[in-house]
């Protein structure tokens, strides 16, 4: 019995450290594809600031002479703003006559930062980041977030938040409500382990060990809480319920959109297009 209990007093905290590190440590395995193409045909310049808690973030900006606004796009947890948004969102969004911010997420990339927070503490970075659009080109200048999965879930926790005046809505991109839901999801989904006991392990150590709980906070909450207007598209591989979740508890003017295969990419840049000139010169 008491070697039983010698080797469960092991395993749990093994376990939570390994849970932890896997989850929510640093994304050095995040690989990105080669550069696109188009980034060479444009004028970039890499941009940073100190996020609340002073970590250094980095983004890359690409200017657009007589630009309508600028997009700051957010990627996902475990990818890179080359994996998410090339070669079709950043193009896209820069054709339509936008100057973008690609950011680097804290834990990822060139930013600084150990943990992975899954929005909790990345929609601080996000207001960051509207800030300092803001300053440098004017508290007139039209801001639009976009994000995709954690990237997505980040600027709606992110759109309670005191930001500028000049940011005019949100694309969001297969957002989550929770921390807690997303990693419940990955763990049904893509093992045969019990999802319930393993996020209790994990809640407990990213409480103890950086200062953060799965169910601190989430997109239904904020979505509540905000007036911006908020267009959510859903993708193939994104529950249908966290959507319709997220729209159902939205305060403001919000649409959702299914996006699922190729042949409904136009159907989305359609509403993306509309999206943005329908709210270029909103002020909230």
């Amino acid at each position: 019995m008491i070697w039983v209990l010698v080797i469960l007093l092991l395993l749990v905290p093994a376990a939570g450290v390994f849970l932890l590190f896997f989850f929510c440590g640093r994304q050095r395995g995040a690989a990105a594809p080669e550069d696109d193409p188009w980034l060479e045909t444009v004028r970039t310049e890499r941009v940073r600031i100190d996020s609340d808690d002073e970590l250094e973030l980095h983004a890359l900006l690409v200017p657009r002479k007589g630009a309508k606004g600028t997009v700051l796009l957010f990627h996902n947890a475990r990818s890179s703003w080359k994996r998410d948004f090339f070669p079709w969102a950043a193009r896209f969004y820069h054709e339509k006559g936008y100057q973008l911010l690609l950011a680097d997420q804290r834990a990822h990339g060139a930013s600084r930062g150990r943990w992975t927070t899954w929005g909790i503490w990345e929609r601080f970075d996000v207001r960051g980041w509207t800030n300092y659009v803001s300053f440098r080109f004017g508290d007139a200048h039209p801001m639009f977030l976009t994000g995709k999965g954690m990237g997505a879930a980040a600027v709606l926790m992110a759109s309670s938040l005191d930001l500028p005046g000049n940011v005019r809505g949100i694309v969001a991109d297969s957002p989550y409500d929770t921390p807690y839901k997303a990693l419940w999801r990955a763990v049904a989904d893509d093992t045969p382990l019990p999802a319930g006991p393993l996020l209790w392990l994990l809640n407990a150590f990213t409480s103890l060990f950086i200062g953060f709980r799965l169910k601190e906070y989430g997109a239904v909450a904020a979505v509540k809480e905000t007036r911006l207007p908020i267009l959510l598209l859903q993708g193939p591989k994104a529950p249908k319920a966290a959507g319709r979740e997220i729209a159902g508890a939205c305060a403001g003017d919000c649409a959702l959109l299914r996006v699922e295969d190729e042949n409904s990419r136009a159907a989305a840049e359609a509403a993306i297009a509309e999206f943005l000139e329908k709210h270029l010169r909103d002020e909230k």
